[in-house]
C-alpha cells in the first residue's frame, strides 16, 4: 500500500512503504510526519501509527507445533491399605449370635417363667446392640490410626526428598 505524506505544509506522493523508511533514514522525514492511506480509508495519522511502514514487515516463521511434554515419571511408591479391625469383626459376630440366641433363649426359659424369658430377650437385645456400637467405635478407632500412620509416613517421605534435594 502506498501513503501520502504532508511535508512543509502540503500533501506529497504517493511514497511505498521502502521510499518512506529511506526518507526516515536520510532525515528528510520524522516518524511523526502525517501519513494518509492511498486508498482514502482512515484519517492523516502519524507515520508510525501505521504498521509496516517505518519497519518493514517481518516475515512470518513457520509455526512449529509443540512437542508433547515429557511424560511425568510416576514414582513407585505406595500407601499401606487401610485393614478392617479383627477386634471389631469378633465383636459383630457376637453381637449377631446375641441377636439369635436371645429370642431362642427367651423363648426357653419363658415356657418356665414368662418375666424371666422376657428380661433374657431384652437383655440380650440390648448386649448385642451394646457390642455393635463397641464394634462401630473399635472399627472407626483402628482407621483413624491406620490414616494418622499414613499420614506420618507421607510427612516422612516429604521431608526425605527436602534432605536429598
Amino acid at each position: 500500500m502506498k501513503y501520502f505524506l504532508w511535508i512543509d505544509g502540503k500533501q506529497d506522493g504517493p511514497f511505498e512503504p521502502e521510499a518512506i523508511r529511506e526518507m526516515l533514514d536520510g532525515g528528510h522525514i520524522h516518524n511523526v510526519t502525517l501519513a494518509l492511506p492511498e486508498d482514502g480509508g482512515g484519517e492523516w495519522s502519524p507515520i508510525k501509527s501505521f504498521p509496516g511502514v517505518i519497519e518493514p514487515p517481518k516475515p512470518l516463521e513457520p509455526v512449529v507445533a509443540p512437542s508433547p511434554p515429557a511424560p511425568i515419571p510416576v514414582p513407585v511408591f505406595s500407601l499401606p491399605p487401610i485393614e478392617e479391625s479383627s477386634v471389631a469383626t469378633v465383636l459383630t459376630v457376637i453381637a449377631a449370635l446375641e441377636f439369635i440366641a436371645a429370642p431362642i433363649a427367651g423363648l426357653g426359659i419363658g415356657s418356665d417363667d414368662a418375666l424371666i424369658g422376657w428380661l433374657v430377650f431384652v437383655s440380650g437385645v440390648i448386649s448385642g446392640l451394646i457390642l455393635l456400637g463397641f464394634a462401630q467405635v473399635v472399627e472407626h478407632t483402628s482407621e483413624s490410626s491406620q490414616r494418622l500412620r499414613r499420614i506420618e509416613i507421607l510427612i516422612q517421605k516429604g521431608n526425605d526428598e527436602k534432605d536429598a534435594a
